[in-house]
């Protein structure tokens, strides 16, 4: 049996594709606890609380499959059979690791016998790289033996941002690495059909079963998960917890949370009375001495702590098998996190006594198919090639059409697997053998822990922040010579340098020596350099948006892919529109947010150490408020219409470039959702004010400066033109 890259119609999930490579040969009844292997499919079935011991005597055969699936429940021993494995092969054949976490790479290479790039930039034949950094194997090097560890994790990291300015390269190194492989090893606990199997045949173009084993361990755990209802009734019950001296390990979704909670634990003591020690692992810790040392030895250096508070750093890769921690905690409000993330993140310490949970639902509707996925970037670069390039009759190559595949596959699962996640995880582990029990709010507790959040304050936040402000200000000269230097190259100090001088150029500024530490924040959240972007482009004529399109395709800065283009002339022609449609000048808005700031600012000063009741502060109050009333710009109802009227003759157009899913709006709330989203590009936001004219109470809408002040207050607007006249 042939497998070939499927189609693009939309498939279920959970229909087991990996699992259909070989059930046609399953027997009707359940696989014995001992090994049961079907040699025609090269099928393994086994049920065993560590993997290597049933097929450990299977190295010669396993050897001989081009493609090797080892699906494994978390904590059976998949990396020490991997060590085993990779030793008994050839010591001619060469061997490379691709992973996704800068911070897991050298721990796993040491496992593997691998030389890690953090260690040795040049490849060589037993490699360890992130993909993030594959271009430095680029063509320099192929490899007998290609190992996917994590591979579901892997394979979706592809869409991280830190890949973004180079996913065309590689994605071509990972489909050469793929076919010029003898073997590819895929190592997963939740490995699916949907998105390994399909995607690995789609790289590899197609490849015959007979040489393709699979090994399934289908043991099962017997314990007991408690998922909770609300947040803050878990953190409630967490510190109580830390305060009776239990060991917690708290993997968490969002990097602000963690800091908060490493915020809050300064406050607690442990039933000694003494300090809690903490250690937070996240993408800002990666160059502490702690953080290194972590990875290192994770087993013996979690014993120096009570607490150990982790965010995605941590999702895979490391076995915290020592047992110390009593509990772990799970905390996932972030949206990007699947039901399988969530899973990976609590398994992290193999033995602990309880493990309680509270997940985020996330209900939002994605796109209805892979289709509606596809065709998309699609179609939007097929039109901005007709604009820019004036390619009449452009089509996309085979290598586009591949490269379209796998993005479309990695973001309909994952757009599935974020979708009813609650729902998800609990399926998943009661198919891993736990049971679910669901603890329902006590708001009393609930209310206790939002108490303790909001003493939280973040000392720490800003610090990676700093580090880039502090740094040495480059000369132009020296900015020019940094640029032409590879990433790789630099020291950290120089990256800090560059990055804040490209930020100071971004935003207008004569110097990177004018730069403050919100202005880095700001443009650090993206939010700013989006709209600053946009903006400008407004700012430009139409033939200059069709040279950036060009430009973008050949400039030497980046290798992105082609759906990661802006197409900044259709996204120019649709902001300018409704910018027009609206009439609203959003560098006016800005200009004025900016005044709203500066208002806000001098009340907070002038009022403290006053009370809001003494004269002082009354008169104080009354100033503020004038002034803000100056500020007030109402937007009439019709301007609200003209804007629905657009986005309703421009739907599919502005579903498209922006990204927006609008239908026609009717409700006079809808219509003024759609306005906010259409014009959130440019900075503007509008909101509904309750008023009272000869006492009678009415309802306006007004532009929302609190939405907008912030990003207002990082650049100087009043060196912007007016984009519209009058």
């Amino acid at each position: 049996m042939v497998i070939a890259p499927s189609g693009n119609g939309a498939e279920p999930l959970g229909t087991g594709k990996l699992l259909a490579l070989v059930q046609n040969l399953k027997k009707a009844h359940e696989p014995p606890p001992e090994l049961k292997e079907e040699k025609y499919a090269g099928a393994i079935y086994l049920n065993d609380r560590y993997l290597g011991v049933p097929i450990a005597h299977m190295s010669n055969e396993l050897s001989q499959a081009k493609v090797l699936f080892v699906k494994s429940p978390k904590g059976t021993g998949k990396t020490q059979w991997l060590v085993q494995y990779l030793n008994s092969l050839p010591a001619a054949w060469r061997i490379l690791q691709l992973g996704h976490r800068r911070s897991l790479e050298r721990m796993l290479a040491r496992a593997l016998g691998l030389q890690c790039y953090l260690d040795e930039r040049s490849p060589t034949d037993r490699y360890a790289v992130s993909m993030d950094s594959s271009d430095f194997i680029q063509s320099h090097h192929s490899y007998d033996v290609l190992v996917l560890d994590e591979v579901e994790q892997v394979l979706r990291h592809f869409l991280a941002e830190t890949t973004e300015l180079k996913r065309n390269l590689i994605f071509k190194i990972l489909v050469r690495l793929l076919r010029e492989a003898k073997q590819v090893i895929c190592l997963d606990a939740d490995m699916t059909g949907e998105l390994t199997v399909d995607l690995i045949a789609k790289l590899m173009g197609q490849f015959d079963t007979s040489a393709t084993r699979t090994i399934i361990n289908e043991w099962k755990t017997d314990r007991t998960i408690e998922l909770y209802e609300d947040r803050d009734h878990l953190i409630a019950e967490m510190i109580a917890a830390i305060e009776a001296g239990e060991r917690v390990y708290v993997p968490v979704g969002k990097l602000g949370l963690a800091t908060k909670l490493k915020s809050l634990l300064q406050f607690v003591l442990d039933k000694d009375g003494n300090p809690v020690k903490v250690l937070s692992l996240n993408g800002d810790t990666n160059d502490e001495r702690n953080h290194k040392a972590f990875f290192d030895d994770p087993n013996n250096e979690s014993k120096k702590y009570q607490v150990l508070i982790a965010t995605s750093t941590l999702s895979t890769g490391v076995s915290i098998d020592v047992k110390w921690f009593d509990a772990v905690y799970g905390l996932f409000d972030a949206k990007v996190y699947t039901f399988q993330d969530c899973d990976q993140a609590i398994s992290r310490v193999r033995s602990p006594k309880y493990v309680k949970v509270w997940i985020h639902d996330d209900k939002r509707d994605g796109l209805p198919s892979e289709d509606a996925i596809r065709k998309g970037p699609a179609a939007r670069e097929l039109e901005t090639r007709n604009l820019s390039l004036n390619m009449t009759d452009a089509e996309l190559n085979e290598g586009e059409l591949l490269y379209l595949d796998f993005v479309t596959r990695l973001t309909w699962c994952e757009q599935q697997w974020r979708h009813n996640r609650q729902k998800q995880f609990i399926g998943l582990k009661q198919g891993e053998g736990w049971t679910v029990e669901l603890v329902p709010v006590d708001e009393g507790v609930k209310q206790a822990g939002a108490e303790m959040l909001k003493i939280a304050a973040n000392p720490d936040g800003k610090k990676k922040y700093r580090v880039i402000l502090e740094a040495p200000t480059l000369s132009v000269e020296q900015v020019n010579e940094l640029r032409e230097v590879p990433q790789t190259k630099l020291t950290r100090t120089e990256k800090h340098s560059l990055k804040k001088a490209l930020i100071a150029d971004f935003l207008g500024l004569k110097s990177a020596s004018d730069l403050t530490l919100q202005q880095v924040i700001d443009y650090d959240s993206k939010k700013l350099r989006n709209v600053l972007r946009d903006v400008k482009l407004l700012e430009q004529s139409r033939s200059d948006a069709l040279q950036y399109d060009r430009i973008e395709r050949e400039s030497k800065w980046t290798n992105r892919a082609f759906p990661d283009y802006r197409h900044n002339t259709r996204r120019r022609d649709l902001l300018l529109g409704a910018m027009h449609a609206v009439a609203v000048d959003p560098v006016k808005v800005l200009r004025k947010a900016a005044q709203y700031k500066r208002v806000e600012d001098e009340y907070t000063a002038a009022m403290v150490g006053i009370s809001g009741k003494s004269r002082q502060g009354r008169a104080v109050s009354k100033q503020r408020n004038e002034q803000l009333d100056e500020l007030q710009w109402q937007i009439t109802e019709a301007q609200i219409d003209r804007g629905a009227l657009y986005a309703t003759n421009n739907l599919q157009a502005l579903n498209s470039f922006l990204g927006t899913r609008f239908k026609s709006p009717d409700a006079p709330e809808a219509k003024v959702k759609v306005f906010n989203v259409m014009m959130k590009h440019l900075g503007v936001a509008i909101k509904q004010k309750r008023v009272m004219e000869n006492g009678v109470t009415s309802s306006i809408y007004c532009i929302d400066y609190e939405q907008v002040a912030e990003l207002a207050g990082a650049v100087d607007f009043s060196l912007y033109p007016d984009l519209l006249e009058g």
